[in-house]
């Protein structure tokens, strides 16, 4: 049985509560099947991960597995976004960053970074990346 499952059966759906819109863009891009509940009196959210559950004890706590509690880090998960190594001040939830001092965002219905003007960031060559961020 699978972590998240057994998240299901120990928290079923009457005692899921729903997101409020500070825990819901708490929730890491790619986790889905995300809840609330109320566990030892603290709202504790729950998501799944790719495969594997998450929990943390509300906005602002760290993510972590559920099967063995190790706390969710960025770095393990270099493989689902391009040039993390190339950008600055990365944030996994909001999944936003820094290039060249401009601010970017990862999309993830095209896997690529972009600027906050939804122009493509290029990383071969910041030169042209920026001139495309300047044009209408």
């Amino acid at each position: 049985m699978s972590s998240w499952e057994n998240v299901l059966n120990n928290f079923l759906p009457e005692h899921q509560l729903e997101l409020t819109e500070e825990e819901q863009a708490y929730i890491p891009v790619y986790a889905t099947e995300a809840f609330a509940t109320d566990y030892k009196e603290t709202r504790c959210l729950f998501a799944r991960f790719l495969t594997p559950g998450i929990w943390c004890e509300g906005v602002e706590t760290p993510w972590k597995f559920t099967a063995n509690n190790e706390v969710l880090v960025t770095h393990k998960f270099r493989f689902l976004i391009f040039h993390l190594d190339e950008v600055n001040d990365f944030d996994f939830i909001r999944r936003t960053a820094t290039f060249h001092g401009k601010q970017i965002k990862w999309d993830t219905l095209y896997s690529e970074w972009k600027y906050l003007n939804n122009r493509k960031v290029h990383f071969q060559s910041p030169s042209t990346s920026e001139a495309e961020d300047t044009q209408p």
